[in-house]
């Protein structure tokens, strides 16, 4: 899906700073050793895409809004990494679900969270066959249906709405976020867990899954702040993800990537492809092996990948 956007997707405000261009082919090259097919078809020949933020809410985000086909998603499904059962932000969203609640799950996957809840009353909605399927198979109620119709059919209906590692996904932000809205009751509960453009993520080069048509949007603290005031909610909780296990190099490696390209006096880009970069990466990746054993004890640990935002309903 493309739109393209003259104004900021969230917002809708027209004061935007322009980051950095993107060019496709680079994009195209990357997905290709994740086992993506070819992109370009994806773009419909836009041959580079703008990386801007927002003046007024600060939302980062990819000009032309292009997201991925249930397609690339299936492919990037092939790898155990892409769904974890259990993750941070699980633990930490159950304590606010009490028993009688109904709760739906938007971008639900194979139901990992349902089955960590208490409450009878969920509904998941996703759009990939193959997770449904699992999940269906173990017993969860999802249904593949978009949020934008669900909420046609369920004004009100819900004490909580959560989504984890989905507004990044997301085109049409604000639809997505004013049919949540719509389905929750007065006083209900939005718990969301995005990746932080506030930690390491922000620097790391060719993490092209932080990218279209994988992710669209990048949320900090302050956007998601915002967000608050925008849809009239109020924020009651935050909570930071501390560096996982499996991101531990990976924190590792950019800080000293980061580091290199300054001492270079280099400009930070989102993709790199020169002798520079392999270089870079090279002494990076060395420099990880040594270090790592250090953060071994988690309260070492920086803020890792995810948070999580819980807002209540005026």
């Amino acid at each position: 899906m493309i739109e393209l956007q003259g104004n900021c997707p969230l917002c809708g405000a027209n004061d935007l700073i322009e980051l950095e261009k993107v060019l496709v082919s680079d994009l195209d090259d990357k997905y290709k050793k994740y086992g993506v097919d070819s992109i370009f078809r994806i773009f419909a020949g836009h041959s580079n895409l703008l990386f801007s933020e927002c003046k007024l809410c600060g939302l980062k985000f990819f000009n032309p809004m292009v997201t991925a086909p249930e397609s690339v998603y299936e492919q990037l499904q092939a790898h155990d990494w892409y769904y974890f059962d259990e993750k941070a932000e699980f633990e930490f969203a159950r304590r606010f679900i009490k028993e009688a609640d109904r709760v739906l799950e938007v971008g639900a996957g194979k139901g990992a969270f349902a089955k960590l809840i208490s409450t009878k009353h969920y509904t998941g909605l996703e759009f990939s066959k193959t997770a449904i399927e699992i999940g269906k198979r173990a017993g969860v109620n999802i249904f593949n249906q978009l949020i934008e119709d669900h909420a046609i059919e369920a004004k009100s209906a819900y004490d909580v709405v959560c989504f984890f590692q989905v507004l990044e996904h997301v085109g049409n932000v604000r639809e997505f976020l004013e049919s949540v809205t719509a389905c929750l009751k007065t006083n209900g509960l939005m718990i969301l867990s995005v990746p932080s453009a506030d930690t390491f993520l922000q620097n790391k080069v060719n993490a092209v899954l932080n990218m279209p048509p994988h992710h669209v949007t990048w949320w900090t603290d302050a956007c998601l702040s915002n967000l608050a005031d925008i849809l009239g909610f109020e924020v009651i909780d935050i909570q930071h993800e501390i560096l996982a296990d499996v991101h531990v190099n990976s924190y590792i490696e950019t800080l000293l990537y980061s580091s290199l390209t300054s001492l270079m006096g280099q400009t930070k880009a989102l993709i790199e492809t020169s002798l520079f970069h392999k270089f870079k990466y090279l002494l990076s990746i060395i420099g990880a092996k040594f270090i790592a054993p250090s953060l071994r004890e988690r309260y070492m640990r920086p803020l890792g990948h995810s948070v999580t935002f819980v807002y209540r309903k005026r």
